[in-house]
C-alpha cells in the first residue's frame, strides 16, 4: 500500500507550515479571461432547474477537451446518445472520429449485480480521464448504493460519494462533475442541491448553481470552493453565492457554441474590489481577541468604532473573508456561537 492510500497515517504538515506545499488551482473549464472553474482530481456539483443548461455547459467543456486529445467519461441515466450527447457534441464542432476515440459513454440501467457489472465498474477507474460527468446524482446513488427513500439520504450519499465520485477523481485524475437538481420552490433554495445536505459537504472541488435567464444567458454562481481557487475571481458575496460567469449561447441544434464570459459586475471590478477590501479591513481591525469573536461581538465593535454594517452584509463579509483565508472559524457550538479569529492579513 502506498503512503497516499494510508489515510489513517498522520499527515506530514511540514509543507503546509514552511510554504512549500503546491497550491491547488483550477485548470479546466476556462473563462474568457483564462481563469478556470474546475479542479483536476476533485469533485464538483452543478445544480439547477431542469433545462437550465447544466449538461450543455459540461458538454462544451467535454468537446474542448476531446478536440485537444483528452479523454472524457460521461455517465447518464435518462439520455439517449443519438438524440442528446452525440448530436450536441457534433453541433459544438467535435469530429465523429474524435468522439469515438475519446468519449466513453455509459448508460447504467441496474446496480452492480453481476461479475460483469463489477468488471465494467472497476474499469472506469483505470483510464486517465480529464473530465468525468455523472448526469443524475439521485439515480446514481440509488443504483450504486441500492438506496431507497426509506433510509437516511445523507448517509446514502456520503457512502456513494466515497465509493464512486471521490475515488474516480483521485484514481483517474479527472475533474468529476455531478449534475443535480434544486427544489422547485426558489424560496430558501440558496446554494444547495435538492435532498441531502451531504451533497455539498462531500464536494472536494467547487459547487455551482446554474440558472438560465429569459434571454438564454446562463448565470453560474459558486456556492462552495474548498481549494479557494475560484471565489477570488468571482463577484460580490450574496447569501454565500458569488456569480462567477455568464455563459452566452450562440447557434442552434446544427451549430452551437458557448462562451464563458465574466460575471455581471466585471466592469466595476476595481471599484468593487476596493470597497470589499475596505470592509475586510474594518472587520480585521476589530478582531482583537485571541480566542475569537462571535458575529454579535464583531457587530458591536464595528458600531463602537462608528463603522457599523447591516447584519446581512456582515454575514456576507465574514463568509467572504473566511473563504479567502483572511479569518478562520470552527464549527458553530450547540448554541450557535461561532468565534472568528484572524488568519492571513488583508492586503
Amino acid at each position: 500500500m502506498s503512503d497516499a492510500d494510508r489515510t489513517w497515517k498522520p499527515v506530514d504538515l511540514r509543507p503546509y507550515l514552511d510554504g512549500t506545499r503546491q497550491k491547488i488551482v483550477p485548470t479546466l473549464m476556462p473563462r474568457a479571461d483564462g481563469r478556470c472553474l474546475l479542479y483536476a482530481g476533485k469533485t464538483h456539483s452543478f445544480h439547477g432547474e431542469s433545462e437550465s443548461g447544466k449538461s450543455m455547459i459540461l458538454m462544451a467543456e467535454a468537446v474542448r477537451i476531446i478536440n485537444n486529445g483528452g479523454d472524457v467519461l460521461w455517465i447518464t441515466f435518462d439520455s439517449d446518445p443519438d438524440e442528446d450527447v452525440l448530436s450536441r457534441a457534433l453541433a459544438m464542432g467535435c469530429e465523429p472520429e474524435m468522439i469515438s476515440e475519446h468519449l466513453d459513454y455509459v448508460m447504467p440501467e441496474s446496480g452492480i449485480t453481476s461479475v460483469d457489472d463489477l468488471e465494467d465498474f472497476g474499469a472506469l477507474f483505470t483510464k486517465p480521464y480529464r473530465l468525468a460527468v455523472i448526469d443524475g446524482v439521485t439515480d446514481a446513488t440509488a443504483l450504486i448504493m441500492g438506496a431507497t427513500g426509506n433510509g437516511d439520504p445523507n448517509d446514502a450519499f456520503t457512502k456513494f460519494s466515497r465509493k464512486f465520485p471521490r475515488p474516480l477523481a483521485k484514481q483517474t485524475g479527472a475533474a468529476v462533475a455531478m449534475i443535480d437538481h434544486v427544489t422547485k420552490s426558489p424560496n430558501g433554495r440558496g446554494r444547495f442541491a435538492i435532498g441531502a445536505q451531504a451533497k455539498m459537504s462531500q464536494v472536494t472541488g467547487a459547487a455551482y448553481t446554474v440558472e438560465m435567464t429569459d434571454d438564454n444567458v446562463i448565470i453560474l454562481c459558486v456556492g462552495k470552493d474548498r481549494p479557494h481557487g475560484v471565489r477570488q475571481y468571482a463577484g460580490r458575496m450574496k447569501d454565500r453565492l458569488q456569480e462567477v460567469a455568464r455563459i452566452t449561447i450562440d447557434g442552434d441544434d446544427h451549430k452551437l457554441s458557448l462562451k464563458i464570459g465574466m460575471y455581471a459586475d466585471v466592469m466595476d471590478a476595481a471599484q468593487s474590489e476596493a470597497k470589499m477590501i475596505t470592509e475586510f479591513e474594518r472587520v480585521w481591525a476589530v478582531l482583537t481577541k485571541p480566542a475569537g469573536m462571535g458575529k454579535k461581538e464583531i457587530a458591536r465593535a464595528l458600531q463602537d468604532a462608528r463603522q457599523g454594517m447591516g447584519a446581512e452584509r456582515l454575514s456576507d463579509v465574514l463568509a467572504d473573508m473566511e473563504s479567502r483565508g483572511h479569518i478562520t472559524a470552527p464549527a458553530p457550538k450547540p448554541n450557535g456561537y461561532k468565534p472568528y479569529s484572524r488568519a492571513n492579513p488583508v492586503r
